[in-house]
């Protein structure tokens, strides 16, 4: 039994519903589309739990709800530094929890300490719900790409029995 079976649609006659050979292939490319779309989105969604999270993690471990005690990224160690930089310029939901502390002067003005984030403490509840480590991402990540190609394969096998039920009824 090839792989490739388990994707494949029966395109049959129908009395009342036209459904091709043609029609049977733009129906699994649609139903692949959807599942892989659907796995992409939990691929971003453990993304964000895993890179931005860490640093709202790790201000929280700390306490840095207040300017005084923020705390630089370098002090954080945190892992894939580079892909948290990013997410605090680009990503719109970690602007708003996590805040820039006011730079403080140092050596008489001719340095500037590096940048210290801290998350206020009206946004602490709001950054525990959404960024909170919760099960292993690995075991997720397998579970997600099982459970989308059930579906795609459920879906694929369903898609005939549906028309001849709905062909009933016309």
């Amino acid at each position: 039994m090839k792989l490739q079976s388990l994707f494949e649609i029966e395109a049959r006659e129908y009395q009342n519903i036209a459904f091709t050979a043609q029609s049977a292939d733009t129906a699994r490319i649609v139903v692949l589309g959807l599942c892989a779309g659907l796995l992409l989105a939990m691929l971003y969604t453990l993304y964000l739990r895993v890179v931005p999270g860490s640093l709202a993690r790790a201000l929280l471990q700390r306490n840095a709800n207040t300017p005084e005690r923020a705390q630089a990224l370098d002090s954080l160690h945190l892992p894939l530094r580079g892909f948290v930089v990013a997410s605090l310029a680009h990503n719109t939901t970690l602007q708003r929890l996590v805040k820039i502390a006011p730079h403080t002067e140092a050596d008489g003005g001719k340095e500037k300490s590096p940048a210290r984030y801290y998350i206020p403490e009206e946004n602490v509840f709001r950054a525990e719900s959404l960024y909170s480590k919760r099960g292993n991402p690995i075991i997720q990540l397998f579970l997600a790409l099982f459970g989308c190609t059930a579906l795609a394969v459920l879906l694929c096998k369903l898609i005939p029995v549906a028309l001849s039920m709905i062909d009933a009824i016309l």
